[in-house]
């Protein structure tokens, strides 16, 4: 059994468009959703946060932009809003981390989830009152944490396979005959 003919720089620079096209776009709507709902709430940290993104987005948007108009310095610009928007969700995670709000995060809290934590605590033989902190401490450490390790695979991989794709679009950009304005 032979190995399958490696893939040609053309079809390469199409995933790539593709793929830069839908993530970017995907970052920028997220992003902008999450803004709005945070405007309907005083969170300075999480609009703050939620604008960073959507530059992020749109600076992938224009890499892809750079591509299509043949420019291979379009793929550095992928790559860089890929680490961009590592930097940016891990700045976000550990601010949440090292400022945590227990009491703030407990006034969020409807009051059914409230309700069962406190029962759950009380059956654990723990005092509510007491324990509750540092629960809500370790939940937000542990969601610190999982945030920032699935950015760091995500957005990581994004960057590489932008990296390793670098040559072959490189290559494919400069296979095809300048366009006439």
């Amino acid at each position: 059994m032979s190995a399958p003919p490696p893939v040609l720089p053309e079809k390469t620079l199409r995933r790539v468009l593709a793929l830069a096209r839908a993530d970017g776009w995907s970052i920028v709507i997220v992003a902008s959703l999450g803004g709005l709902y945070s405007l309907l709430q005083p969170s300075w940290l999480f609009t703050g946060t939620s604008i960073l993104v959507v530059l992020t987005g749109l600076a992938e948007l224009h890499g892809r932009r750079r591509l299509l108009s043949s420019d291979p310095r379009g793929v550095s610009w992928l790559i860089g809003a890929q680490l961009a928007l590592l930097g940016v969700i891990w700045s976000y995670a550990w601010f949440r981390w090292r400022w945590f709000d227990p009491q703030a995060m407990w006034a969020e809290l409807p009051g059914l989830a409230r309700a069962e934590i406190d029962r759950q605590l009380t059956a654990a033989g723990l005092n509510p009152e007491l324990d509750r902190p540092l629960l809500l401490q370790m939940m937000n450490a542990l969601v610190c944490l999982l945030l920032a390790g699935l950015t760091l695979l995500y957005q990581g991989g994004m960057a590489a396979y932008y990296t390793l794709k670098r040559r072959v679009v490189t290559e494919a950009l400069l296979a095809r005959p300048p366009r006439v304005s």
